[in-house]
């Protein structure tokens, strides 16, 4: 079994062929494998792909690394105006693989004139596209990555030097400090992310690891969120008749209120139990147990939303049916909120913690409530439905 690192290079070829050599030469004197198109050895294909299906797919299923080197040509672009690179650049990056930019000094040094001369389409000698222009931009701006420049395949050698040889401590560090923990299989289905929390514990751990946990189970629940925006419901429906159509409403509300009152069960006092008593570590089964049961509230109230919706009713009633799914749409706000709030708070304290003897008080506070607009259209539905009945407009019994 071959264990060596992959490491992806990316870059237009012809006008940069030396150095994709001088590249490839380097990453192989560091026991690592060299991803290159002009070397199939090492550069799997199908034969039915097209180019540059062979490109993503070699970045997404074998690239450990993956080194962006630009010059001055942009390359093909497919039909969307994008480049082999650019499309290469963006699966790296979608497959969460460690990028490292180099950009050309030429082409750094014309940015400043192409900036200022958008609109008269100036020729810069050398450069094929001012796509090239464009994509830089997006590399040293948009996407908040570090970029080197380069005038030489040594400089992007001793830049990659010491970036690997940083990466490697770095990670010889997390193997000192995780070293005798293992995962139990029942954080398995966590995210990397907070399964390393579990691993490393750095300071405030605890914390960090309950609101990683509340902001994946809100990620995966975006779809779902969505239907609810649009106000889909695929489930399947029940019949209520007209006579029995005030009764069930009032049903289903009382089944909001319950969702409440186990929310203010686990936060009257299970999740503080969990982060443990000062100076003692906490829980992480008792902190993810927790966290996941706030993110089943945030699911179950959608799921009652989603009842509701697809409940078979009279046409006349379904306005006001509607308007008793939209009452949860400011809880499942409140649910994000107080998810994203712990989150950024946590962070911002790990990028600037408490100096020795200093002592800072966090409020987060989870409160669940009816958005008063919501509730007034729904108030305005029952008593449009009400008149309806008094109109003789809505019979409750006989033919319906």
């Amino acid at each position: 079994m071959n264990t060596k690192p992959h490491v992806f290079v990316s870059s237009t070829c012809y006008d940069l062929s030396q150095i994709r050599r001088d590249l490839s030469e380097f990453i192989a004197s560091f026991g690592f494998q060299p991803m290159l198109s002009e070397f199939p050895s090492s550069f799997p294909i199908d034969p039915d792909a097209t180019t540059t299906e062979n490109c993503i797919s070699n970045v997404r299923h074998h690239a450990d690394l993956f080194i962006l080197i630009v010059g001055k040509r942009f390359g093909t672009p497919d039909a969307t105006g994008k480049s082999i690179t650019n499309l290469e650049y963006s699966a790296a990056r979608a497959e969460g693989v460690p990028v490292f930019v180099f950009i050309s000094s030429e082409v750094i040094a014309q940015l400043p004139i192409w900036r200022a001369n958008r609109e008269r389409r100036v020729e810069f000698p050398g450069v094929d596209s001012e796509k090239l222009f464009e994509f830089v931009e997006q590399l040293r701006s948009d996407s908040g990555r570090w970029c080197f420049t380069f005038e030489s395949a040594q400089q992007i050698q001793q830049v990659l030097r010491d970036q690997w040889s940083s990466l490697i401590a770095s990670m010889l560090d997390t193997r000192r400090r995780t070293r005798g923990r293992i995962i139990p299989r029942s954080f398995a289905h966590l995210s990397a992310d907070a399964q390393q929390l579990i691993l490393e514990r750095p300071h405030f751990w605890e914390y960090r690891l309950f609101a990683q946990v509340l902001v994946d189970g809100i990620a995966n629940q975006r779809l779902r969120r969505r239907d609810f925006n649009l106000g889909l419901s695929f489930r399947a429906g029940t019949f209520i008749p007209n006579s029995e159509l005030f009764k069930w409403m009032e049903k289903h509300l009382a089944l909001t209120r319950q969702t409440r009152i186990n929310i203010e069960r686990l936060y009257d006092g299970p999740v503080m139990a969990s982060f443990g008593a000062p100076g003692e570590p906490g829980d992480p089964e008792a902190i993810v147990h927790v966290a996941e049961r706030t993110i089943a509230a945030y699911e179950k109230t959608m799921e009652w939303a989603e009842d509701v919706r697809a409940a078979v009713v009279d046409e006349r009633a379904r306005r006001c049916v509607e308007a008793v799914a939209g009452l949860v749409s400011r809880t499942l706000d409140n649910f994000e909120s107080f998810a994203k709030e712990c989150h950024s708070t946590l962070e911002a304290l790990k990028n600037n913690p408490p100096k020795e003897g200093e002592k800072r008080a966090i409020n987060l506070s989870l409160a669940l409530s009816v958005d008063p607009k919501s509730l007034e259209s729904f108030e305005a539905e029952m008593q449009s439905l009400k008149d309806a009945i008094e109109r003789g407009d809505f019979p409750l019994h006989g033919a319906e």
